[in-house]
């Protein structure tokens, strides 16, 4: 079953579809998602991805082991595809809920764009050699590595300090660079 067709099982369907994903797991998507982590109030960890063969359309999914299924919903039923938990289910706010879901990963992405600056664009805005207060010397290599470094690498709280303050020096005067 392609992802295509395990969302048109889900979204013509008015119970929760536990779909077998790889041996031992099921899936949920879209809407059954919503159900089981909002209104059954599972703590699944959420996946939102953009499918391109699907046009570009998120998909929201979860998962979890089949032995689970059977027993937080021992009333499910046995498919071909899976299990299926009839019920009768308030969807309404599953629109809204489905919007924030997005907007979150959609937000998170342009978070990381705006703060991974490639070392090309630094060497193109004449970071090569950068001379800081004359004591020290950073090659493009090195400030990509500051810029791009990810915040909680680093346990020591004056490193961190030293090194944030310096990625935001960084990052200011790459833009002002560009923005010549």
């Amino acid at each position: 079953m392609n992802t295509q067709e395990k969302i048109n099982l889900t979204e013509n369907c008015s119970a929760v579809c536990f779909i077998k994903d790889s041996g031992l797991f099921c899936r949920l998507y879209n809407q059954s998602a919503y159900i089981v982590t909002q209104l059954l109030k599972r703590s699944l960890k959420l996946q939102v991805k953009q499918i391109k063969k699907l046009d570009n359309q998120y998909v929201i999914s979860c998962g979890l082991p089949i032995k689970s299924v059977l027993t937080y919903f021992p009333h499910v039923n046995k498919t071909d595809w899976g299990y299926q938990l009839n019920g009768e289910f308030d969807t309404q706010a599953y629109p809204k809920w489905r919007v924030e879901q997005i907007s979150l990963v959609e937000n998170k992405i342009k978070q990381q764009n705006i703060a991974l600056i490639s070392e090309d664009i630094i060497s193109q805005t004449h970071f090569n050699l950068l001379n800081l207060s004359q004591i020290f010397r950073l090659t493009s290599h090195q400030i990509a590595y500051l810029i791009n470094r990810p915040i909680t690498k680093y346990p020591s709280y004056t490193d961190n300090q030293f090194l944030n303050e310096l990625k935001r020096c960084l990052i200011r005067h790459s833009i002002e660079h560009q923005n010549k």
